[in-house]
């Protein structure tokens, strides 16, 4: 049995666990801010409060399995990443009091600052290291997907930008193009197209999330309630079957 390959995959499984789990939690971070009021603010972190802390233990299994599995490759990776890593490590501390302090706390405001700072940095660390010394091309994507974020869910500019097709293509297109970037620091045609499908997969999507939880909020039930929720359906298990097959022609086409 080849032990090595069980631990990488295990390894790759808590890396991506936690930039889905963890993500959610530093994007609320992010977003705090920008709330509407006091009660929004509230509301937010009420919605990651019982697991905020549990999602951050997939990164610390990652560390483990590293080390345990692979010391040469965990002495490399910290000797090379030494400042982001110690920064974003410190930006989850600083993420992790604040979040701790802020219900009792007398100066919220101080609290709810400290915990959007950590949760940006968190995110970015280790991000802007990797476009300054290896995909420089990834930074105007950076750029946009961090301006979609914002312009997006908080409607800036009247709304001009929460509309389905810039949602098909900063949640669809751009996602696809920077994992592209990441690895080449260069763009082709394949990625182009591949891109282009993701986006109007996200379109067909976001046509049929809104008026399906228009309908679920309002209690609504039949056939057009049956129909959407299938679209959605099907379009999860083929996303999920393509990434299936991208990986399995990756390890073994």
């Amino acid at each position: 049995m080849d032990y090595a390959l069980i631990a990488y995959l295990f390894l790759g499984f808590s890396v991506v666990m936690y930039v889905v789990l963890d993500g959610f939690d530093l994007g609320i971070g992010i977003l705090l801010p920008f709330a509407r009021d006091a009660q929004a603010r509230e509301l937010m972190i009420a919605s990651v409060a019982p697991v905020w802390d549990g999602n951050e233990t997939w990164l610390v299994l990652g560390g483990v399995l590293l080390f345990a599995a692979f010391p040469v490759a965990y002495g490399i990776l910290l000797m090379a990443w030494y400042v982001p890593i110690s920064l974003m490590l410190v930006a989850l501390v600083l993420r992790g009091v604040a979040f701790e302090y802020r219900p009792e706390a007398k100066w919220k405001g101080l609290w709810t600052t400290s915990l959007s700072a950590g949760s940006l940095l968190a995110a970015y660390a280790i991000g802007v290291w990797y476009m300054v010394h290896h995909a420089p091309l990834l930074w105007p994507i950076a750029i946009a997907e961090g301006f979609f974020v914002l312009a997006y869910n908080l409607e800036w500019f009247g709304g001009r930008f929460h509309r389905d097709s810039w949602f098909a293509f900063s949640w669809g297109a751009l996602p696809v193009l920077a994992g592209y970037v990441l690895q080449a620091n260069a763009l082709s045609a394949g990625a182009l197209l591949v891109a282009a499908a993701m986006a109007a997969l996200s379109l067909v999507e976001i046509k049929a999330s809104r008026p399906y939880k228009a309908l679920k909020r309002a209690g609504a039930a039949g056939a057009e309630v049956e129909r959407l929720e299938a679209i959605l359906k099907c379009l999860s298990l083929g996303v999920i079957a393509l990434g299936a097959g991208m990986a399995a022609w990756r390890l073994w086409g």
